[in-house]
This record gives structure tokens, C-alpha cells and sequence, in this order.
């Protein structure tokens, strides 16, 4: 500072914006660090290398086994359809309800569940109650903390903020297949959404056969698939798929696909190029009717299947094994995984109404936890046309509709529950 003039040197100017500059980045960094470290999906140095052979055990985490929608405490708390599941950056988890739930869950730190986004079936922007869902299924996160849904039955990717505000990010609500301007995009039931380190939304667009990336600037184009089903490598319109649910981005570029229709594991390469996963040895399990993905740091990845109701672990090299679900008990439908920083599995059996840890199991330790829906659960009031004493007489059979995940018009592929497809007219 010059004492006569009582003003600031340039030179001493600049030192001082400097300063000024580097303490608000540093603080910013404090703030920002921890979440930013959670959600990077990217490998940590502090992270271990997946095991491949740590034995499970699998404990009760939410839901009592009833099909409902309830609020309350962990276990006290119902869920209808439990589909896709993320962790925030506050250490909340996000469930996405379906059946006749429609809702976005939120279970707090403190285990707390409540109602976060959605309330009655619809297609509606707003914040908590006032937004509206049909049927989501996957969800995704991004580094600012930011959810994805896959709005299934609005045939939609839907995102919502921090607080609470659901907006559309791309998808008209009327199913169909147009690239372009995410408005006017379309896409027909997607069920699987990721997001990568660079802000891209990938869709599993279910019913197009199709894998879709949404741009950081909104713009909606086909990564790989064609017009019609099939099982097929190769680069955008030549590969293709059949009934594709989910997807998960991993930190090498890489992208997995649960291929259900196919009964296969598929991946797509840095340079767009699809792959079929194979196990290595002729004994190792592979996939079958893989319904939910999620990767580690290192490529390992966790596959659970819609039938018969297991969790794989599997690798880029070819291992895998039966991680659970291998004897009795399986799970219902094991629709959604997450994996957590510290190497523990979380699972959403849609059909069990419930979710559900897998850590390493320790010495000692009790068994598994209540697997499946609850056996006291309440049965479908279907006016005694439901089998009943005596169990080897003579019973009509009927079908119950199950979440069905499909548009019926015309195709005979897997509607994605475990009942019975009865046409309106003949189950009347």
C-alpha cells in the first residue's frame, strides 16, 4: 500500500486476490471432497481389490415382507415394488417404488423412510409430492448428488435435484423411437439408466431393443441397436439386442448390459463395439435372464437374475461364481443392486418387498436373514377362485397380474414378472 495515497499496489493487488482465490477454493474443496470421493466411480487408491471369493451373508435391511406402501422405520416399512436403488451424497438411499407405489424412497441416515418424490401413477413435473411417476424402475446418480429414473411406464428418463424437483429430462411420455432434441426425444419402457464421470445419461431402452445416450447437452442418440431383436456384435445399428433392463457405466470406459431377453451378459467398448460376455471355464455359471447390474472400482461386476432368482459375481476375464441365491433360499426378484464404498452388496427384491445387505460374513456370525415375501402376507382377494382345501382336489386355475414392464401389442417376448400373461377375455 503507498502511505501517502492510502491505495493498493497492483503488484500487492494481485497477491491479494490470489490469496483470496486459493482460501475460497480451499474451502470449497473441504466441502466438496467427501461426496465428490463417494460418487466417483473411478478407482481410489485407497480402495482393495475385489475379492473373488469372500463368503456372503445376506441380512434384512427394509421392508417387513409386505406388499404396501407404509412410512416408518426400517423394517417396519412396506414397499410395493422395489426396483432400482442408489446412495445419496448424504448417505441416504433412494428407492424406486413401483407396483402401485409410483414413488421415489428416501431411507434416511438415521433409518427413517419416507416418500421423497411421486405420489399417484401419472406424468407430472414438480417438487415431492406434486411430481408424478409410472412404474419407475432404475435409478442413477450423477457427482452433484442429482437422480435419474428410469420412468418406465411414462416411457421417460426423468431427473431430480437435491431438493427434491423432478424435471424430464428426455421422453415425451408416448412410446415410440426418435433421436434428437431431448423434448422430442422418445423411447419405449426404458428400465435401465447410468450415468459416467462425464455427466452422460446411457438408457437401457427395454423395448427398442436399443442402448440410447443422453448428452450433456440434452440431445438424445442410439449407441448401439437396431429395429428389430436380436443377438448380434458389432458397432451402432448392426449389434443388437433383445430386452435390455440394465446398464452400468465402469471407470475404464466400459459398458455393461443385462441382456435379458437374450439370456446374456453384454458389454460395449470405448470405441462403441459390442461384446457377449463368456465364461471361461465350461463349468462356471453364467447369467441367466440377468435383470440388475452394478460394478466395483476394479471391473468386477455383480449380475442378479430375474429367474432363478441368484446374484453373480462375474469379471471382464471370464470367472464368476454364484455369490447367493445358489440353493434355498433365492430371492423373489432380485431387481436392483448398489454397491456400497466398503464392498457390501445392496439388493431390492421387487417381489419380496424388500431390501437386503450381502457383506462378508464374519466369524461367528448368525444366519441369513428373512429372505422373500412375507409368509403371513396377505393373498389377492380373488372371491374364492383362488386354489383352497383340499389341496389335491380338483381347483380352477386363474392368472393374478403381476408389475408388468411390457406394452402387449402384439409381441410374445417376457413381460418381466414371475405369473401368468392370461388375456383379459379369457381370464374373465
Amino acid at each position: 500500500m503507498n502511505r501517502r495515497t492510502g491505495r493498493v499496489r497492483p503488484g500487492a493487488r494481485r497477491a491479494l486476490l490470489a490469496v483470496a482465490t486459493l482460501t475460497v477454493a480451499a474451502l470449497a474443496l473441504t466441502f466438496l471432497w467427501r461426496p465428490l470421493y463417494h460418487w466417483w466411480r473411478g478407482p481410489p487408491p485407497t480402495l482393495p481389490a475385489t475379492s473373488f471369493d469372500w463368503q456372503p451373508r445376506i441380512s434384512p435391511l427394509a421392508g417387513d415382507g409386505h406388499r404396501g406402501l407404509r412410512d416408518g422405520h426400517l423394517l417396519q416399512a412396506r414397499f410395493d415394488e422395489p426396483w432400482g436403488l442408489v446412495r445419496g451424497p448424504d448417505g441416504s438411499l433412494f428407492v424406486a417404488d413401483g407396483g402401485e407405489a409410483n414413488r421415489i424412497r428416501r431411507i434416511a441416515p438415521d433409518g427413517s423412510v419416507s416418500t421423497f418424490a411421486g405420489s399417484d401413477e401419472g406424468f407430472a413435473d414438480g417438487i415431492g409430492a406434486a411430481a408424478k411417476f409410472h412404474t419407475p424402475s432404475s435409478l442413477a446418480i450423477d457427482r452433484l448428488g442429482n437422480l435419474y429414473v428410469a420412468d418406465t411406464g411414462n416411457h421417460a428418463i426423468r431427473r431430480i435435484s437435491r431438493d427434491g424437483r423432478v424435471t424430464t429430462l428426455a421422453g415425451t411420455g408416448i412410446p415410440g423411437f426418435r433421436d434428437g432434441e431431448g423434448a422430442l426425444a422418445q423411447f419405449r419402457a426404458p428400465m435401465g439408466v447410468a450415468v459416467d464421470a462425464g455427466g452422460r445419461v446411457y438408457v437401457a431402452d427395454t423395448w427398442n431393443d436399443r442402448i440410447r445416450v443422453i448428452e450433456a447437452d440434452g440431445r438424445v442418440r442410439t449407441l448401439a441397436g437396431g429395429d428389430v431383436p436380436g443377438l448380434a456384435g458389432g458397432r451402432g445399428e448392426a449389434a443388437r439386442f433383445d430386452t435390455p433392463t440394465a446398464i452400468a457405466a465402469t471407470g475404464d470406459g466400459r459398458l455393461w448390459i443385462a441382456d435379458t431377453g437374450n439370456r446374456a451378459l453384454r458389454w460395449i467398448d470405448a470405441a462403441g463395439a459390442v461384446h457377449t460376455w463368456r465364461a471361461a471355464a465350461w463349468d462356471a455359471p453364467e447369467p441367466s435372464r440377468p435383470l440388475a447390474l452394478a460394478a466395483s472400482h476394479d471391473g468386477v461386476l455383480y449380475v442378479s437374475e430375474l429367474s432363478p432368482g441368484r446374484v453373480l459375481q462375474v469379471s471382464a476375464d471370464g470367472r464368476s461364481r454364484v455369490l447367493a441365491g445358489g440353493g434355498v433360499p433365492w430371492f423373489a426378484r432380485p431387481a436392483g443392486l448398489w454397491l456400497e464404498i466398503d464392498g457390501s452388496l445392496l439388493l431390492a427384491d421387487a417381489a419380496g418387498h424388500r431390501l437386503h445387505r450381502i457383506a462378508p460374513r464374519a466369524a461367528g456370525a448368525p444366519g441369513n436373514g428373512p429372505i422373500g415375501p412375507s409368509p403371513a402376507r396377505v393373498l389377492p382377494d380373488t372371491a374364492q377362485r383362488w386354489p383352497f382345501a383340499p389341496q389335491d382336489g380338483w381347483h380352477e386355475v386363474v392368472g393374478t397380474l403381476g408389475e408388468v414392464r411390457g406394452n402387449f401389442s402384439g409381441e410374445s417376448r417376457s413381460h418381466l414378472h414371475n405369473g401368468l400373461d392370461v388375456r383379459a377375455d379369457v381370464g374373465t
